[in-house]
């Protein structure tokens, strides 16, 4: 089931077994609260169990022992990845989680890697807890404005959810501080959300690659500037990866967003942008922009070239490869 739909689950049903997995933390760790809080656990301290680095044998144990007066005892398993166990540990646990005790509710919480558990999602319960799409985050904040009374533009709504890439923790956390600011009294527009709100590195990035596939040199020479104030080299490897992806998504424009996300680890929103700049830039292009981010990268780290020299040669370069033709 997706995140949004644990609570409304947890209210009709309680599992025994959860698996927890996806890329936003939040999500993740809010995941846990809702079923910790539905677990109604009096004495956490005899109740409650939290095991890292964790072996087969140490989960089956504190899975299988009963509660202390309370009806449920809670054990939560981080990052699990079911490597190096042998057979027989594999066999034990699957069984576990086929038959599990009862009053015992067993959270796997997996940020990352939860391959272990491809055959066994339907054997447990599941929970998607990666970053949510641009209409749901949309509807939260919105929820939460209305909430607090507070007077929005739309297009304000749309900029927080871009600017902090979906990650719900950082939405959160940006909604809360225009919350403070507004007081009921200040409307959220569009002006006030690029003022106030800090936007993802990611997404300075993708302003910048749009700059230059639209050939706005000034903008982007500008932006270079505003970011890399302290090390130009910050800027020049994410923009190298940026634009090697673009090559990627270009070289296999007949794959499907959600395929080419899963192929590349990235967000279906990495590759809706990468699809733009593709159709600025041919394969050929990109290719050479690719090739001379790298030596560019080479040269800095001989001492050949200074950060700041690199990072302009670069924007100066890729607005040429735009224009030439």
């Amino acid at each position: 089931m997706k995140y949004l739909e644990l609570k409304k689950s947890l209210k009709e049903n309680l599992y025994n077994v959860y698996l927890i997995a996806g890329d936003d933390r939040y999500l993740c760790h809010n995941s846990v609260k809702l079923i910790t809080e539905a677990c109604n656990i009096n004495f956490k301290d005899m109740n409650v169990a939290t095991l890292e680095n964790a072996s087969v044998q140490d989960i089956i144990s504190s899975s299988s022992s009963y509660p202390f007066i309370d009806q449920y005892r809670l054990v939560v398993v981080k990052e699990f990845s079911g490597k190096n166990i042998n057979e027989k540990d594999k066999t034990n646990l699957i069984n576990y989680i086929n038959n599990p005790l009862k009053s015992t509710v067993l959270v796997f919480l997996n940020f990352t890697d939860d391959s272990f558990f491809k055959n066994l999602k339907t054997s447990l319960c599941f929970v998607d807890a990666n970053r949510l799409d641009a209409k749901t985050l949309n509807s939260f904040i919105i929820s939460q404005f209305n909430k607090n009374g507070i007077q929005y533009q739309q297009l304000a709504i749309n900029l927080i959810a871009e600017y902090c890439l979906f990650d719900m923790q950082r939405v959160s956390s940006e909604v809360e501080k225009l919350i403070s600011f507004s007081a009921g009294k200040e409307i959220i527009t569009a002006e006030v959300v690029d003022n106030l709100v800090v936007k993802d590195k990611d997404y300075q990035i993708y302003s910048l690659a749009e700059y230059l596939n639209s050939g706005r040199g000034l903008e982007a020479n500008d932006l270079v500037d505003t970011l890399s104030k302290k090390n130009g080299y910050s800027l020049l490897m994410p923009l190298y990866n940026n634009y090697r992806r673009v090559l990627y998504v270009a070289i296999n424009a007949n794959f499907s967003d959600s395929v080419l996300s899963q192929k590349l680890g990235v967000k279906e929103f990495a590759i809706n942008k990468a699809r733009i700049q593709a159709k600025v830039f041919s394969p050929k292009k990109l290719k050479q922009i690719v090739d001379m981010i790298s030596d560019m990268d080479t040269q800095i780290k001989k001492g050949k070239i200074k950060e700041d020299v690199a990072i302009k040669f670069v924007i100066s370069n890729i607005l040429n490869f735009r224009n030439a033709k």
